[in-house]
């Protein structure tokens, strides 16, 4: 398979436009694995409603870090870095970008410039240290089959990097090597799930929620982050306890970042049951049992 280079990406704004014109890895992964409302937030973003995501800490440290993991491809598998947007000579408004790509071969065809790869790379910083490749989330899954999708290319290698804090875990990225041919049902099924959205009917996202999308985005990477600081904190505070409990005694220690006391011994509390009581006595829990008015319920649910 081959394919065209529709733009260099040296010019963010004329990228941009061109990117607008057929459907990317990133739409490609949203379209597969969201449901109407998403469906209608990349029509419109297609029609040129861009929502107001400018990125954030995360992003930020992405930007910073992939041309550093990109020169690791190039050097470890011979990927050079790359910003253009490329378009399957077969279905041309299916678009990508891949962090990567192995130095294309040029074919001269009929219909103009065409290129042939056999290998490309896409880049991740993340929270986690995937162990294997099913591990990684399913939006980047579809993201790397979309790109081979695209390219024609055999290979992808997924380079990420791991971090706490900011702070890469190892000295080199991590890799998983996905290949085409293992995954030829579901790039089918990926292809399916595009097409279905070329085919719908327009259907609209009110003004007001325009930035929804975008917050919940900025709430996922946070609440990622949040929850890996809390594992991490949980699992400080059972050494801790260990230590103190090999310690053998009560121990009230003053340190530089922070104090603890400890009695060493298991502490009892007495709370009221109050589910017990309105069993026995509900009459009378009646008579003490207030109305307040709560905020309407709001259900977030991660996407994998």
């Amino acid at each position: 398979m081959t394919y065209l280079i529709i733009d260099d990406g040296a010019d963010r704004e004329r990228w941009l436009g061109k990117r607008r014109g057929g459907v990317t890895a990133t739409d490609a992964a949203r379209l597969m694995q969201g449901g109407a409302g998403t469906w209608a937030t990349i029509r419109r973003e297609k029609d040129g409603h861009e929502g107001k995501f400018r990125g954030n800490q995360f992003t930020r440290h992405g930007n910073e870090r992939e041309p550093v993991i990109a020169a690791w491809l190039a050097d470890e598998y011979g990927l050079e870095p790359s910003t253009a947007l490329a378009a399957s000579a077969e279905r041309p408004e299916d678009l990508a970008t891949p962090d990567a790509i192995a130095p294309p071969t040029p074919n001269f065809t009929e219909g103009g410039l065409e290129y042939v790869t056999h290998a490309i790379g896409e880049i991740k910083t993340t929270l986690h240290d995937w162990q294997a490749w099913e591990d990684v989330p399913r939006q980047y899954f579809w993201q790397v089959l979309w790109q081979m999708h695209v390219t024609g290319a055999r290979k992808c290698i997924f380079a990420f990097e791991p971090h706490e804090n900011f702070i890469p875990l190892y000295m080199e990225p991590r890799v998983f090597e996905v290949y085409a041919s293992d995954h030829a049902d579901e790039t089918r099924e990926l292809i399916e799930s595009v097409d279905r959205w070329r085919a719908a009917a327009d259907e609209p996202v009110p003004e007001s929620l325009a930035e929804l999308d975008r917050l919940l985005t900025d709430r996922a990477q946070f609440k990622e982050a949040a929850d890996v600081a809390a594992a991490h904190v949980s699992d400080l505070d059972d050494q801790i306890r260990e230590l103190i409990d090999a310690h053998g005694e009560p121990v009230k220690f003053e340190g530089t970042a922070a104090n603890v006391t400890y009695s060493g011994k298991p502490v009892k509390s007495t709370r009221f049951d109050s589910k017990a009581f309105q069993a026995r006595y509900p009459s009378a829990a009646k008579r003490f049992t207030k109305t307040t008015e709560s905020r309407p319920r709001l259900t977030i649910t991660a996407r994998s």
